[in-house]
This record gives structure tokens, C-alpha cells and sequence, in this order.
């Protein structure tokens, strides 16, 4: 049985393995890694507007300008204020925060837990201590400025989509389209 799939054709084994080849796949996989992007984006939005105590923020308009933030920062063409009406301590924040989340969500906690125990096992729980933390505040901003629906229950479900899509379709979209680039 084993050797069947070597001599079947190979749409029959495109279909065994599900789809009919690799062009859906990799739709699909693009189409994760928009929705991640965009809540990713939503994120280090809410995260600043925190830091800076704003009261809204309209989180269903995406800035890409935000990805310019931190090559503002490092070239030292930013001043106290982006052109966002965004300031530099909001913009570490917010992309600190972010970049930390990402790293549990593609990394993973063992990885990261093995690094940081280098540094020795009093720094490295304090620092898994405040990465879990940060997370938590990560999904805090969330809930303040983001709502589905109305009340509560739509701010905590816009909360936790955003942190699930952001936490977990990067790696489904990366994983779709190699999956489907090695099929076509």
C-alpha cells in the first residue's frame, strides 16, 4: 500500500493530500497572512494609543505607516513626535510589545524559555513573568479600543480574535504556502 501513492498520477496525489494543487493553497496561505498582518497592525495601534491615553482610536482603518515607525527610529529621522501624532516612548511600546508576542507565537515559549535562562533562572522567570505580563496588556489594549458588536462580550471577543489571529495565522499562512509552493 505504501508504495500506491509513488505510482499514482500525480492530481490523485495532490488530491490525497487535500486540494487540487498548489495554486488554492497558497491563496489561502496569502489570505491568513493579510488578516494577520492587519491585526498585527490593529495591535501595535491600540498598544500606542494606550501609552498615550487616548480615548479612541478607529481601528477598522489600517495604517501602514506604522511599519515605517521603527525605521524612523533607527535612521534618526524621528523626532519627539511621528507624523502620526505618534511618540517614540508609544512606538517602542507598541512595537515592543508586538514584537515579543510574535516571537512566543513563532518561536515559541520552549525556545524563548531555553534563551532566556542563559542569563541565569532568577532573570529568566523575571523576564517570563513580564513577557506574559505585556502579553496580558497586549490583550488588555485590545479589549479598550476594539469591540464586535456591543458591550463586554464584544470588546473580550475582539480581543481575543485579534490575539488568536495574530498568535496563530502567521504560522498557518507560512505553512500554506510553502505547502503550496511545493506543488505546483
Amino acid at each position: 500500500m505504501r508504495g500506491a501513492v509513488k505510482d499514482m498520477p500525480a492530481s490523485s496525489v495532490s488530491r490525497a493530500r487535500g486540494g487540487n494543487g498548489g495554486g488554492p493553497v497558497i491563496v489561502v496561505g496569502g489570505i491568513l497572512l493579510a488578516f494577520w498582518l492587519l491585526c498585527f497592525m490593529t495591535q501595535i495601534t491600540t498598544n500606542q494609543a494606550w501609552i498615550q491615553g487616548e480615548s479612541t482610536v478607529n481601528v477598522y482603518q489600517p495604517n501602514f505607516g506604522i511599519f515605517l515607525q521603527p525605521i524612523l527610529i533607527f535612521t534618526g529621522h524621528i523626532g519627539p513626535v511621528t507624523l502620526e501624532g505618534v511618540s517614540v516612548p508609544a512606538v517602542i511600546f507598541g512595537w515592543g510589545i508586538e514584537v515579543l508576542f510574535v516571537a512566543f507565537s513563532i518561536v515559541g515559549f520552549e525556545m524563548i524559555h531555553h534563551s532566556v535562562h542563559q542569563a541565569g533562572v532568577v532573570l529568566g522567570y523575571l523576564f517570563e513573568i513580564l513577557a506574559l505580563g505585556a502579553i496580558y496588556i497586549n490583550w488588555q489594549t485590545d479589549y479598550n479600543y476594539g469591540t464586535l458588536g456591543s458591550g463586554e462580550w464584544g470588546h473580550a471577543i475582539f480581543a481575543t480574535m485579534n490575539a488568536f489571529v495574530v498568535g496563530y495565522f502567521f504560522n498557518l499562512g507560512y505553512s500554506l504556502v510553502r505547502k503550496g509552493w511545493s506543488r505546483v
